[in-house]
């Protein structure tokens, strides 16, 4: 996938299609930020593959939110000589933030105090959080974000 189209998907298309009621059918309680973040950002990894890394931020209490991190680079030239610039792009069922933006964000909405931030794969995330609902279909979920954000 192009990362124009990553972009958009994360910033746009995604948050779009889990704000409908199909979407919220796979998540039993919550929304997508309190709760439902795990399973959102598993169905962006399962899309998305080796374009998206898992992000937890963690408190005193463990891992409070779990959004996907997508780096790309961009080639500056400046003065006849080439830097190589890399962007984050932080992305969760509101869109995309920087780290900073979504860690007030968390202060803000839910009074938690992100205390670090760490890339974590998809087995740890099932191993240490506790924000993974056993009755989750996250194939399913996955599917379903693949069939409608595909088809753009």
């Amino acid at each position: 996938m192009a990362p124009e189209h990553i972009i958009h998907t994360l910033s746009t298309s995604a948050p779009k299609l889990v704000k409908t009621d199909d979407a919220y059918a796979y998540l039993h309680q919550g929304d997508w930020i309190a709760g439902g973040c795990a399973l959102y950002a598993i169905g962006l990894l399962t899309l998305l593959g080796k374009s998206v890394r898992l992000l937890a931020f963690e408190s005193i209490n463990g891992i409070e939110h779990i959004s996907v991190v997508y780096m790309r680079h961009i080639a500056v030239v400046y003065m006849r000589h080439i830097a190589v610039v890399y962007m984050r792009h932080i992305a969760d069922a509101d869109g995309l933030h920087t780290i900073q933006a979504m860690k007030q964000k968390l202060l803000n909405e839910f009074g938690v105090r992100v205390t670090s931030t760490r890339s974590i794969t998809l087995k740890l995330l099932f191993q240490e959080s506790q924000l993974i609902d056993a009755s989750w279909e996250t194939n399913e979920f996955s599917s379903f974000l693949g069939q409608h954000l595909k088809e753009e």
